[in-house]
């Protein structure tokens, strides 16, 4: 039941329209997970770094040189697991990531978690995520809880 607990990354809480995607080319040196949060860097995707406007979220795996789908629907929410539990008062607050790289090289997933110890009212440079609510996972175990968040920051341009 471990699998349950397990960060993997955004994970979409709908099914992204097409017009809601952008297939582009992913930059020299990086990979993309599903569930990674990215960036459009000289046209291309790249990874996601504390403090830049995101992209979207990716929706496959890829490799420098590859194609990778990005999800850059503004209205989209997303399920993260978080590193505290949640609380009613985090709903509308902001958030970052604990860490804007990890992942899990065996499923060849992201595992990045939000950052729920530190919410705030406003955002600031470095809140990506808005909680928009609790998503409830039933664990065996008593462990941080999942939050439904969306993008605050997101550049909407990128060629299709």
């Amino acid at each position: 039941m471990a699998i349950l607990d397990a960060a993997m990354g955004m994970i979409p809480l709908r099914t992204p329209l097409e017009s809601e995607t952008v297939k582009l080319e992913v930059t020299t040196g990086d990979t993309v997970y599903p569930g990674d949060i990215v960036i459009l860097a000289a046209g291309l995707v790249a990874n996601y770094a504390t403090g830049q406007e995101a992209l979207g979220v990716c929706m496959d795996y890829a490799v420098a040189g590859e194609k990778a789908t990005v999800c850059t629907a503004p209205d989209m929410t997303y399920r993260i697991k978080g590193n505290d539990n949640f609380a009613d008062a985090n709903v509308g607050q902001f958030c970052d990531l604990v860490s804007a790289s990890a992942v899990n090289t065996a499923t060849l997933r992201s595992a990045i978690v939000a950052d729920t110890t530190n919410f705030a009212a406003t955002a600031g440079t470095n809140d990506l995520l808005q909680c928009v609510g609790e998503y409830s996972v039933v664990t065996p175990v008593a462990e941080p809880q999942w939050f439904e968040v969306r993008l605050h920051t997101l550049t909407l341009s990128g060629a299709k």
